[in-house]
This record gives structure tokens, C-alpha cells and sequence, in this order.
């Protein structure tokens, strides 16, 4: 559920390929028995591939497209400058309003890592988010995949507080740093909040900044909330 991307890898040079997808089919079939799994997702493979079509299809499975995925170009951008400048004229009105009008409110922090009491807010955040995600049917990540990356220092935590709450971290962005791309992965959001704070585009504009400061690029803004992530220049 954290990742994007092509996650088959078939040699279909070789002669018995096809055999070797159907041994993978059982294994995973086997898998699903074992653990009471109702649902089976084979993620993203190619969509012009009929003959990958057509073998899924033999196999039980039913095709379906993935929702859109957004990347930000930021190469352009230089960090002196306001953000508005990447932005169209209408977007640039939305990006005050939404963004820039809110943007003092918030006590902003980039974390390598965090304490366990800290890490387990998060949690909390992230599984408010995972219950309400519905465009992917996918697991809810475990607590130990949090600590797991707490110790890992590919991974950064971008911790939003609202002032007027008492400074309470009303949301946190998870987000990979690769060799050449930053990827905020996940998001936690305490939905309480009013919506006029704008909490959420509050955060992915502040992931933006941390990419920016981390000297990337490019950026994976992963999937759904598609008008919030072409407003930014998300495309």
C-alpha cells in the first residue's frame, strides 16, 4: 500500500513464462487460504498488455484501473521565491486562500525520528486517514511499520501543530527520501479540526517546502485528492 509502480517482473523472453505466472497465481491463492484473505489486488501492471490481460483474467482475476497518481516538478522553483510564481493565474488565487492565508497558524517541524508516545499520535493520525481512504481497498499498515521506519533514516516526519489548539499536532506527512525523488507516502489528520484551517492542504504544501529544503525535484504526491494536487501544479 506505500508504494507505485509496476510490481510484476516477468522475463517473457523465455518460453515458460506464462507457466510461471500460474505457479505464482497458486502461491498466492495459497497465501489468501492460510490467512483468511478475501481480497487479492495485483498492482500496477501495464494497461495496453493483452496477454497480461488475458491471463489474469483466466486466473480469476477481474481488471481495474488504479486512480491517478501525481508528480510535482519543482526544478524550477527556486526557494527564494514564493511558490506562487510554479502556479497559473487561477491557481494562484486558490494557493492564498487555501494556503497562504492559514500558514502562520501552524508551527511546523521536520522530525528524523521521534519518541514512541510521539509515534504513537501518529498512529492515531494515519489510521483516521487509512478509514477514510477509499479509493484503494488496502491493509491498514501495522504500528510496527512505524517504528520500523522511525529507525530508518530514509524516512522523515512532517509534524504540523496548530496554534490556536494548544499547539496539538493536527496532522503529520510520512515521506521516503530516494536517490532522486521525495515521496510523501502517507498523511495523518486529526479530522476534527475545523475547515477553515485547511489542514490537509496545509500539510501537503509544507511536504512540498521539506522536499524543496531536502534539495529534491521531484516530488510522488501518490494518489486521490486530484483538484487539491492540480491546484499546486501537480500533474
Amino acid at each position: 500500500p506505500i508504494s507505485e509502480g509496476d510490481h510484476l517482473f516477468v522475463d517473457k523472453g523465455h518460453p515458460q513464462w506464462q507457466q510461471g505466472l500460474k505457479l505464482l497465481y497458486c502461491a498466492v491463492d495459497e497465501f489468501a487460504r492460510e490467512r483468511d484473505v478475501t481480497t487479492r489486488i495485483i498492482r500496477d501492471l501495464i494497461p495496453d498488455d493483452e496477454q497480461m490481460d488475458n491471463l489474469m483474467v483466466d486466473n480469476g482475476y477481474v481488471k481495474s484501473f488504479m486512480p491517478t497518481n501525481y508528480i510535482l516538478d519543482l526544478s524550477e522553483w527556486n526557494r527564494n521565491e514564493c511558490y506562487t510564481n510554479l502556479l497559473r493565474s487561477r491557481n494562484k488565487r486558490r494557493f492564498r486562500a487555501n494556503v497562504l492565508s492559514t500558514i502562520d497558524m501552524y508551527d511546523v517541524n521536520v522530525k528524523q525520528s521521534v519518541y514512541r508516545l510521539d509515534l504513537q499520535k501518529y498512529f492515531n493520525l494515519y489510521q483516521n486517514v487509512h478509514s477514510k481512504s477509499l479509493d484503494i481497498n488496502t491493509f491498514e499498515l501495522p504500528f510496527e511499520f512505524f517504528e520500523a521506519i522511525n529507525q530508518n533514516d530514509k524516512w522523515e516526519f512532517i509534524e504540523l501543530r496548530l496554534k490556536e489548539q494548544g499547539n496539538e499536532v493536527v496532522a503529520v506527512v510520512f515521506a521516503y527520501k530516494g536517490l532522486t525523488v521525495y515521496a510523501p507516502t502517507m498523511m495523518g489528520k486529526n479530522y476534527g479540526v475545523p475547515q477553515e484551517f485547511n489542514v490537509y492542504r496545509q500539510a501537503v504544501y509544507q511536504a512540498i517546502k521539506a522536499s524543496k529544503e531536502a534539495r529534491y525535484d521531484e516530488v510522488r504526491l501518490s494518489f486521490s485528492a486530484d483538484i487539491d494536487k492540480k491546484n499546486i501544479g501537480a500533474k
